[in-house]
């Protein structure tokens, strides 16, 4: 519709033939509902070929924060302290991957990763991720990664290997977690019901301060069933009358240890 107005105005042709008689009917649009934030980074993946948005790690970023993830720009800029080894644990989609052999012949890929910072390398020598890790790439999965940092001397960027690996989506699942908000308004209280969802595989706890300002502030468990993670968190954030939300894992939980 656009390129056909563009043409009957630069031509002239609308004037021509009776000007606004003959003009294109307005293209109607249909209603439809808003793109969840994964959709919409979808589109502008398949689309675009990169994000406008968010990239997708940030859905889990309250999750991997809890994990004890960061960044590739913040561990490549503190390095290896001395050089040498060290453990770390990063947050990441699977970009691409590529299946090789070691001079033994066992399997072992060399795969791409990005996370909000930027685009990374990293080996893969454990021979169970190898199979994983071409479903996660084909998928553009994000994943908690359990690396190690190689640094030959403090004067170069460190080297990345995996060790283990495990997708977002089940660390947010099976992790137990605990949400901590404020209520500013009893009003919000709803609002808090109607986004809060539990089930069998709930495992997270909701504890609520209700924010009265006459001295007593109640600290309220609204229970421990509850299915938790990041994007929650941020819908939250955003409600009126609600506020200091966060999110973090249960300290003594099993869950922090990465399987391969």
């Amino acid at each position: 519709v656009a390129d056909e107005a563009e043409r009957s105005r630069t031509s002239g042709q609308a004037a021509l033939f009776g000007g606004d008689d003959h003009a294109a009917p307005a293209m109607r649009l249909v209603e439809t509902d808003m793109w969840s934030k994964p959709e919409t980074m979808a589109k502008e993946r398949e689309n675009f070929g990169f994000y406008f948005a968010a990239h997708p790690v940030e859905q889990f970023r309250a999750v991997a924060s809890a994990n004890g993830a960061r960044t590739h720009s913040s561990l490549m800029g503190t390095g290896v302290p001395g050089g040498g080894r060290m453990p770390a644990v990063m947050a990441a989609m699977v970009e691409s991957v590529q299946r090789r052999k070691t001079k033994r012949g066992a399997d072992f890929v060399m795969a791409e990763f990005s996370d909000s910072t930027g685009q990374f390398s990293a080996s893969c020598f454990e021979e169970s991720l190898v199979e994983p890790m071409l479903g996660w790439a084909k998928d553009g999965t994000c994943i908690l990664l359990n690396v190690e940092l190689d640094s030959p001397s403090p004067d170069e960027p460190p080297r990345i290997t995996v060790r283990g690996a495990r997708p977002l989506a089940e660390v947010k699942s099976g992790a137990k977690m605990e949400l901590r908000l404020d209520i500013l308004r009893p009003e919000a209280l709803a609002e808090l019901a109607g986004l809060l969802s539990g089930g069998a595989e709930g495992r997270g706890e909701v504890l609520a301060r209700l924010r009265s300002g006459s001295g007593a502030e109640p600290l309220m468990r609204l229970g421990r069933d509850f299915l938790l993670d990041g994007e929650l968190a941020e819908r939250l954030a955003s409600v009126d009358g609600i506020a200091n939300v966060s999110l973090s894992a249960k300290r003594g939980g099993s869950h922090l240890r990465l399987v391969a």
